[in-house]
């Protein structure tokens, strides 16, 4: 969710009872991933859960009328990252931790999306080289593999969006 897409969760009603709809909008320019096929082997790795990313691709396949990643790695594929914060005290994880002056107790809780991403263990330490991570989110690289990350801006749904073309180029 922002790097490919940007998944919204909203309540539908029917009959007097509410659901959650989710809604997947791809970034503009997804078509230009096209061009990078043939010459790089195209994966998706996400902290979504497998369901949600296959709805992802889905959608983002039928929109550029073909097949593009051969490789899928999902929330199963990550590890929590532990210990770390990203400058909210809500994207700290870990056990719960209490923070607070005297008398004040505020915990926080591990949380499922927050996951690193490793490569590695998935590519091997042989092809790890040639294996680039495309993501918004830097702080869900593995520190060893820092140097294998192309960190793009986070997509805000502005459709005058140019990100993927850049990053084709």
């Amino acid at each position: 969710n922002g790097t490919l897409i940007n998944r919204t969760a909203r309540k539908t009603s029917k009959h007097g009872s509410y659901a959650k709809q989710r809604l997947i909008y791809l970034r503009p320019n997804t078509a230009a991933l096209v061009q990078l096929k043939g010459k790089y082997r195209l994966g998706v790795y996400s902290s979504a859960s497998l369901t949600t990313v296959r709805e992802a691709i889905g959608k983002l396949e039928k929109a550029v009328g073909q097949h593009l990643f051969e490789v899928v790695l999902s929330r199963d594929h990550c590890r929590p990252l532990v210990g770390r914060e990203n400058g909210n005290t809500w994207d700290t994880v870990g056990s719960p931790v209490s923070s607070g002056d005297a008398g004040h107790n505020t915990s926080k809780f591990v949380i499922s999306w927050l996951q690193a991403k490793p490569l590695g263990v998935y590519v091997g330490h042989d092809l790890l080289p040639q294996t680039l991570l495309v993501d918004d989110d830097d702080f869900k690289v593995e520190d060893k593999e820092k140097r294998n990350l192309i960190h793009i801006p986070e997509w805000n749904g502005s459709q005058n969006d140019s990100t993927l073309i850049h990053l084709v180029s």
